[in-house]
């Protein structure tokens, strides 16, 4: 059976290479249920004292928070040090794309998956993303499954590890390690951050009932920009700073960055 018990090398390598470059990484764990549940808790004994996110069924899983598929998009806005993927019971494309914006740089993307070749199982758990209620799942090829785990495959920094092998496929990506922090900037981890915060602070002190639009991917950083800024602002003496989002939790990073500031 293939582990990540015998030394546990490949998987600390991986996490070292995340941090190096200020990435996340993704790591598919391939085979039964079981074996898959088994591996998750090996590869967190290696990194204790992080935050955990499990998305899927509650049963078999203790090592951290768990949502339901049905309720994994409440939390976007929030980061986790690694987020677990539970595709078994339920493939749904939408929200394995969305919760890779939740984890921290540096951090682990897990999906438990079926094993690699058994198509009928990942048919069985993507026809459930598509089931009417009251009725089976469609029947028919799904070929978005075969372009995924091809696209996958092929994608640099994403081990796929499966039941029976002793280390993973993995493609490391290419590119240079993480580039500095901004000078005279402290707070920023990018000149992308520090252009948001200088942004927001010209919509403060300009004309009122004038806009701004951030726009990036998914976990590049627009909550803690917008923390960040807001900090300042509230340094500075400005009041009366309101934050909406959907939950509580879809905009816990922003005021955890003002914090720092303040």
């Amino acid at each position: 059976m293939g582990t990540v018990s015998n030394d546990g090398s490949w998987v600390g390598s991986i996490i070292a290479e995340a941090k190096a470059h200020g990435q996340r990484r993704g790591l598919v764990l391939s085979g039964s249920r079981g074996w898959a549940l088994d591996q998750l808790e090996l590869i967190f004994e290696l990194v204790p004292d992080t935050t955990r996110l499990f998305i899927g069924r509650r049963d078999d899983w203790d090592g951290g928070e768990t949502l339901s598929h049905e309720l994994a998009r409440s939390a976007l806005g929030r980061e986790a040090d690694h987020v677990v993927v539970d595709c078994h019971h339920r493939f749904d494309p939408d929200v394995v794309g969305a919760m890779s914006g939740v984890v921290r740089a540096g951090g682990l993307y897990i999906l438990l998956c079926p094993l690699w070749d058994d198509q009928n199982s990942w048919e069985r758990a993507y026809g459930e993303r598509l089931r009417v209620e009251g009725r089976d799942p469609p029947s028919c090829p799904y070929r978005f499954i075969t372009r995924f785990k091809s696209i996958i495959t092929q994608f640099p920094g994403i081990g796929i590890m499966e039941e029976g092998q002793t280390a993973p496929r993995y493609v490391p990506p290419t590119g240079e390690p993480m580039v500095p922090k901004p000078s005279g900037h402290p707070w920023a981890r990018t000149m992308d951050q520090v252009e948001a915060v200088d942004a927001v602070h010209k919509v403060a002190a300009g004309r009122r009932q004038r806009p701004l639009v951030l726009l990036s991917d998914r976990g590049r950083g627009k909550s803690s920009a917008l923390g960040i800024a807001a900090g300042q602002l509230l340094l500075a003496g400005h009041k009366g700073i309101t934050v909406i989002g959907p939950n509580r939790g879809a905009v816990g990073p922003v005021f955890e960055h003002a914090r720092r500031i303040l």
